[in-house]
């Protein structure tokens, strides 16, 4: 029978995983700490063949207890959906002769400053960085001639947590200093690097490239369309994004350029992309696993791709089918508070209907809530499906506006889910 290993099940990516795995027959084994797993549904407990209790703050102890567990349990693959854990993923499957990425530049998928150093070596066309050692070179930065706005944001971070767009002197030293203060990562609380990058301000469209890499060979699924809001701060994705053939070839030219300077050869990944006006494409950053923010879903609605067995196969060296079974177009728009306050109540909430197939509430009432300065700040999302890109899209939004966010004991926010900007 064959066996995987998750490194983290938790979550709706980690979950499909689990689920798909099952399905197919192949035992499923999780590692995670005891306090995480306590807090798993009954249904993925019991799905668990097994699971290793494991402390990710001492990576060296963590690595040595994989590769004993995966050993002992005769492992086939090991796999995660969490950005924290790739490097981890390679490292272990190195050790125990498996399929992954390169172990020793697996680090540069989750450090940026290691990534903005890959990338420039290659030739990736990337925004130009700059790591500045205090808040005084921050500052000197920011008055050079040309250089803001910029973004600023720490070295090792994910969901846009302490990310920055900074258009004066006080913005980048406040940008700096906020970004400084990520020392480690709040769910498994890994040590991180505290520098800081600051990069130029990239103007243009927004998109994603969601691939599977098997044996170094790269099938990219689909691009996405990225919406965000004056901040930066995600609010949906659109799929497949319509685009002109020339701009796709470019996009997914640089991506594989991209994906080859960070020695990406058997996993998922998800490369954000910024195509300027001038048609230019701009390769932001590169996770070494699936796309969190319901798109692995997004896929199968829309193009009728099980990416979840194609993240599986890919794994096991197998055989990968991405080959379309369907054309229709899938959003997803999350839901954000406008302010800070305590949940109080979410009214005009879209219902489950056949062009909404999906409404997922992660907020409880009662819980203190604050404007969506990163993707930890959502209340909660919903998806719409359709055959036109364009009504998908637009179906989305008006669903969107309409919802309300009450929060107590402020005076209650009537005010649309996304619309934190003009609160």
């Amino acid at each position: 029978m064959t066996r995987i290993l998750l490194l983290e099940a938790a979550g709706p990516e980690s979950g499909a995983l689990a689920r798909t795995a099952a399905c197919r027959g192949i035992s499923v084994y999780a590692a995670t700490h005891p306090a995480l797993h306590t807090g798993y549904p009954p249904w993925l407990r019991d799905l668990l063949a097994g699971w290793l209790a494991i402390d990710f703050t001492a990576p060296e102890r963590a690595l040595e207890n994989i590769i004993t567990f995966a050993r002992s349990n005769r492992i086939d693959a090991v796999l995660t959906a969490n950005e924290y854990l790739t490097p981890l993923v390679a490292q272990a499957c190195s050790a125990l002769g498996l399929l992954s990425n390169d172990p020793d530049i697996a680090a540069a998928t989750r450090n940026k400053v290691a990534m903005s150093t890959r990338f420039r070596h290659y030739g990736v066309d990337a925004p130009l960085t700059s790591v500045p050692e205090t808040t005084d070179e921050a500052a000197a930065f920011a008055r050079r001639s040309g250089a803001l706005p910029c973004v600023v944001k720490p070295a090792e971070q994910a969901g846009s947590q302490g990310v920055t767009i900074a258009y004066d002197t006080d913005q980048v030293v406040d940008g700096y200093e906020r970004a400084r203060r990520q020392y480690r990562e709040r769910t498994y609380g890994l040590p991180l690097d505290t520098r800081v990058l600051m990069q130029p301000l990239i103007v243009g469209t927004e998109y994603s490239v969601e691939s599977v890499t098997a044996n170094g060979c790269s099938r990219h699924v689909c691009i996405t369309r990225k919406c965000t809001d004056a901040t930066g701060v995600e609010t949906g994705h659109d799929l497949p994004a319509v685009l002109p053939q020339q701009t796709r070839r470019r996009i997914l030219a640089e991506t594989d350029k991209a994906l080859a300077a960070l020695g990406v050869h058997n996993s998922a990944s998800h490369t954000e992309v910024i195509v300027e006006p001038s048609g230019r494409c701009r390769i932001i950053e590169i996770a070494a696993r699936s796309a969190a923010g319901r798109i692995g879903f997004l896929i199968d609605y829309a193009l009728g791709i099980d990416w979840w067995k194609a993240c599986i196969d890919a794994s096991l060296g197998l055989h990968v089918d991405v080959s379309p079974t369907r054309s229709r177009y899938a959003a997803v728009r999350f839901l954000t508070s406008p302010q800070h306050g305590t949940l109080q109540r979410l009214d005009n909430l879209p219902t489950t209907e056949p062009d909404v197939p999906e409404l997922h509430i992660r907020a409880a009432f009662g819980d203190p809530v604050g404007p969506g300065n990163g993707n930890s700040g959502r209340l909660g999302c919903f998806i719409t499906v359709g055959t036109a890109p364009a009504a998908v899209s637009q179906r989305a939004d008006d669903l969107l506006a309409d919802v309300r966010v009450n929060l107590a004991p402020e005076r209650p926010s009537s005010i649309p889910g996304t619309g934190a900007q003009h609160a």
